[in-house]
């Protein structure tokens, strides 16, 4: 039986530059929970997606810390265009902040981004 990791790590394989808020619609097992109220945060107040289950964010944790996934910074114009968008003041840099921001990121292969630093 495939392992929920291993779903979101073929996700963002098949697809590469994976929003959060489309993994919701291709997984929609990270959000569909009574407990799917988890934040994910790379800094202090810098958030990159909410509503998630426990399970969703470990999940995800791992596929980063394992360097299976690379995260790149785009436009919140593509989450708008997925349909979700957290309404929330948008993160200019990667730091901590006094106050909530949100950081709108895209999921890719990490061999995949590292094929195009490199070239």
């Amino acid at each position: 039986m495939e392992t929920f990791k291993q779903k979101m790590l073929e996700v963002v394989e098949k697809y590469d530059h994976v929003t959060f808020a489309e993994l919701n619609m291709k997984l929609p097992e990270c959000c569909e929970s009574k407990e799917a109220d988890c934040g994910i945060f790379l800094r202090e107040n810098l958030l990159l997606w909410q509503g998630w289950t426990e399970e969703a964010v470990y999940a995800f944790r791992e596929l980063y810390q394992e360097k299976k996934i690379f995260l790149e910074p785009v436009e919140i114009l593509v989450y708008v265009i997925d349909g979700f968008a957290l309404d929330l003041p948008i993160a200019k840099r990667i730091k901590g902040y006094k106050n909530l921001r949100w950081l709108p990121v895209a999921m890719r292969p990490i061999m995949k981004a590292a094929g195009e630093i490199s070239s």
